[in-house]
């Protein structure tokens, strides 16, 4: 680490060798700042609680116990194979956090598990969302489907841990500012010919969690309300 007099002050940097574009920073003011290829990954969850209800509200229903099936056991949301006016769905709401790299994208996949075995099979995942940074209005919603796992496991096994990922959102310019919000509801697109997870006798994936990965550049922001 050198020291650079820049304006009277000094900015100390790492610099890799040949990699002058990918480094960190330590600005006047003492803030390390990140640029190029040296900026890291946050992963932003989101606990799944129910906030609707009537026909889109999934169960909450026990998902494993003890060895001697006596245990209480652990729970999780149910989203089971139905038509679309019963389709099951959650609502959430993601706050970026100070240390993301304004603007950069949001990849938000789903964490789940499947109660029966089936072949060739996927259930269909969709994304309703919408985001705004602070002092803008939201606009409509956009729609977004997801199918498949990140393992690329054709065949689904009951009660094995499965990704399945969105396609990264990249934010608007009313959407790429400090503490910016994204209102989300998630669902299993069950009545559409994409998801193929019809194996007969109730099946049914559990939700284990929402999240997203964000690319961050800093520890946090220099100020309260700007970065």
């Amino acid at each position: 680490m050198g020291g650079l007099i820049q304006g009277g002050s000094t900015r100390n940097h790492v610099h890799p060798p040949g990699a002058s574009v990918n480094y960190a920073e330590h600005e006047a003011d003492g803030t390390l700042v990140l640029h190029g290829a040296a900026t890291y990954f946050e992963d932003l969850r989101i606990e799944p609680s129910v906030r609707t209800s009537g026909n889109h509200a999934p169960v909450l229903e026990k998902w494993g116990d003890d060895l001697a099936g006596t245990s209480i056991g652990v729970w999780a949301y149910s989203f089971d194979d139905v038509s679309a006016a019963d389709e099951k769905e959650v609502m959430f709401s993601m706050q970026m956090p100070h240390a993301w790299k304004l603007g950069s994208d949001i990849a938000i996949h789903v964490h789940w598990l499947a109660n029966l075995a089936d072949t060739t099979a996927t259930p269909r995942w969709g994304l309703e969302y919408c985001m705004a940074e602070i002092g803008t209005t939201f606009p409509d919603t956009t729609i977004v489907y997801a199918v498949g796992n990140t393992e690329a496991d054709a065949d689904v096994k009951a009660y094995h841990h499965y990704v399945t990922a969105f396609a990264a959102i990249t934010p608007g310019a009313s959407a790429d500012g400090i503490s910016t919000v994204l209102m989300g509801r998630l669902f299993r697109n069950s009545s559409n010919a994409a998801d193929t997870y019809n194996v007969g006798g109730g099946n049914k994936c559990g939700l284990l969690y929402v999240d997203a990965h964000v690319e961050c550049d800093a520890l946090g922001s220099r100020s309260e309300w700007t970065k």
